[in-house]
This record gives C-alpha cells, sequence and structure tokens, in this order.
C-alpha cells in the first residue's frame, strides 16, 4: 500500500502528516478503492487542502469509519495529526 500511495503523492512535496494520511487511507481501502477518489487526489495535487478534505468527508468510506474519517480530515486541513 506504501507503494500505492507513493504513486498519488509522486512529484509532490506534501508534508510527512498528509503523507501519512494518504498511506493510512490506501491501507484502509486498498489502492485500487482509494484511486476512486479522483476529486480528492485532484485537489491533494492542488494542494487545496479544504477540498480533499470535503471530498474525502463525502465518501461512504467516511461513514465506515466515523471518526477517523472526521480526524483524517481535519488534520489534512490543518496539516497536524493529533495523536
Amino acid at each position: 500500500s506504501l507503494v500505492g500511495s507513493e504513486m498519488c503523492i509522486r512529484d509532490r512535496d506534501m508534508s510527512e502528516v498528509r503523507q501519512r494520511i494518504v498511506v493510512d487511507m490506501v491501507f484502509n481501502l486498498g489502492l485500487s478503492r482509494f484511486l476512486n477518489f479522483k476529486l480528492a487526489i485532484n485537489a491533494m495535487q492542488e494542494e487545496d487542502w479544504e477540498e480533499a478534505a470535503a471530498q474525502m468527508m463525502d465518501s461512504r468510506w467516511a461513514d465506515q469509519v466515523g471518526q477517523r474519517a472526521h480526524r483524517l480530515a481535519k488534520a489534512m486541513i490543518e496539516d497536524q495529526l493529533e495523536v
């Protein structure tokens, strides 16, 4: 899954926090399902963190993982992951 996440963020200077969020999502969803987050991935590539977070939350994944999705979306915006 790490290789898959690197494919999505290559050539991007994403912070370690945001890279960890992508790795978490790829690990949870699998690469093929994560790649369906086209709008979120595009927003990440454009460094539009609020849109990336909004797209993360507008998904069945967010409904399924609940508070974890809220925590990761907040971290995507703030570039800070709460422990």
